[in-house]
């Protein structure tokens, strides 16, 4: 299962480490800000997703040009192992005329297959391509594994052998139930942003950082404090030190995701990348 991280090629001090110490995981950058494009080629990452934008272009009301789309694909080929469509989200009809449009002018990009849509859609992209995009972007009640399970289960028993790459999500219960070939994430950030440690016994906040709730009698319950110190090094007493680097649980949260998709199997990583003696220089 290949995994790609959104958001990090903004980060060069990150985006080093990762290829240093996780070499196999890829980089998601978006055509909507091309400089982070450049940025993830320049960086030498073994893979680099390069997605349409269309999640940011519906929030910021912009538009993408997709004869320049085209000829951005077309100048980078040898440096992109993928590159998706230029889907719209809640037209399906104006994604398929994109995809076949990108199609028809020589250029292999990814169809994107909302959740919300015709059944159909799903059936004409599998017909017409080996490798398609699935997405619960437009779905937003769905917020857990128990809903989102069958839709998943759905596409991959109706056409099995195909190629699927699973957007923006990283439930380990849904990725590794299936033969997902890739997933991408930006969860990896949410240790700098809310504190959040992604780990087998669950995602946890493990200060107020952002005004989330923290019940530290179900942390302590949970293992988690004991976890991190022996896997990590991270002491429980740095995370109330207002000098704690919160870029040390990004980089446990990577381990994590690594681990938990990529490999399969939650095996011991091998705590000579020094995540908490490494983090500070971030």
């Amino acid at each position: 299962m290949k995994l790609y991280l959104a958001g990090l090629a903004s980060n060069q001090v990150m985006s080093k480490w990762v290829i240093e110490n996780f070499p196999a995981i890829g980089v998601l950058v978006s055509f909507a800000f091309p400089e982070t494009v450049t940025k993830a080629i320049g960086y030498g990452f073994s893979s680099v997703m390069l997605d349409s934008g269309a999640f940011s272009v519906k929030n910021s009301n912009t538009k993408i040009d997709i004869n320049a789309y085209i000829d951005f694909i077309k100048e980078n080929k040898d440096h992109l192992a993928v590159a998706v469509s230029l889907d719209v989200l809640d037209d399906y009809k104006r994604s398929i005329e994109n995809w076949d449009y990108i199609t028809s002018a020589g250029v292999t990009t990814m169809p994107v297959y909302h959740y919300c849509e015709p059944i159909w859609v799903l059936d004409y992209y599998v017909k017409n391509a080996d490798y398609v995009g699935l997405s619960v972007v437009n779905e937003s009640s769905m917020k857990n594994w128990r809903e989102i399970f069958p839709m998943v289960k759905r596409t991959f028993s109706r056409y099995p052998d195909k190629k699927y790459h699973i957007f923006g999500m990283t439930i380990p219960r849904v990725i590794t139930s299936f033969p997902t070939y890739s997933c991408d994430a930006l969860t990896w950030r949410n240790g700098s942003r809310f504190s959040q440690v992604i780990t087998p016994y669950g995602r946890w906040h493990l200060n107020y950082k952002r005004g989330h709730k923290v019940n530290y009698v179900e942390l302590l319950a949970s293992g988690i404090f004991e976890y991190l110190e022996c896997k990590y090094g991270i002491k429980k007493e740095w995370y109330d030190d207002k000098d704690f680097d919160w870029k040390t649980i990004d980089m446990v949260n990577i381990a994590e995701l690594y681990e938990m998709l990529v490999k399969g199997a939650h095996e011991n990583i091998s705590t000579d990348i020094g995540l908490a003696e490494q983090a500070h220089f971030m």
